[in-house]
């Protein structure tokens, strides 16, 4: 009868062991659950639309799955329809913020510095910039061009000094108030070939120079 008590000590310890390995699967599925999922904001440099997505990617793993979607329209089409913007239909994602920590530092996460004017307000409903567009739309007309232009060139980083500028600006006069961008441009785009330079960067630097005789090109009337 000896049997009998062995062959429950060995159902324990299987179960015992299965019991084990569902707790290590339930934990490591709620690490994935805690920590696998991804999500963010691009802007497309062309036509101004913001898209958020999520997808899950575990921890540790090059795989991501099950991605989704949402694309934004509201500050593009408001835009529009002022008339001082016309998008272009060419698609180009880029990276404003996610919660991917993996190698951070590496990212260009730049063009946060376009999508965030997208979401200042004016008083009111109002988008703050559809707002400054119709009541200034002559300048607007000559403004948007300039920066989708550096949006497109990854030229993310002017963008601040250029809104500030913007905000406090002369707009009664439309055709030196695009002089003056394109001054504030190439100045700005010649500091950055300078710091290229510094830092030995060959490549980015012919980049720029092409960039540069492009906008000093550009006839302002």
């Amino acid at each position: 009868m000896l049997y009998r008590p062995m062959v429950f000590r060995r159902a324990f310890t299987w179960l015992a062991r299965a019991l084990v390995a569902i707790l290590l699967l339930a934990a490591a599925v709620g690490i994935w659950l805690a920590f696998g999922q991804i999500d963010g904001v691009e802007v497309c440099p062309h036509s101004f639309q913001l898209r958020s997505f999520s997808y899950w990617r575990p921890p540790l793993s090059p795989l991501a799955f099950g991605k989704t979607v949402s694309v934004s329209d509201e500050f593009a089409i408001a835009l529009s329809l002022t008339g001082t913007f016309s998008p272009d239909a060419h698609q180009r994602w880029d990276l404003v913020r996610d919660n991917y920590s993996a190698q951070a530092a590496q990212r260009d996460l730049s063009a946060r510095y376009l999508a965030d004017h997208f979401r200042r307000s004016a008083p009111g409903p109002e988008f703050r910039w559809v707002q400054w567009s119709r009541d200034n739309p002559a300048c607007a007309a000559r403004l948007w061009p300039w920066v989708s232009r550096l949006a497109v060139d990854d030229l993310y980083v002017v963008l601040p000094q250029l809104f500030h500028y913007v905000d406090l600006a002369d707009t009664t006069d439309p055709t030196a108030f695009e002089r003056e961008i394109q001054r504030l441009i190439v100045a700005d785009v010649q500091a950055i070939r300078d710091d290229a330079v510094a830092l030995g960067q060959t490549d980015r630097v012919l980049v720029l120079d092409a960039l540069l005789a492009h906008y000093q090109s550009l006839v302002v009337k």
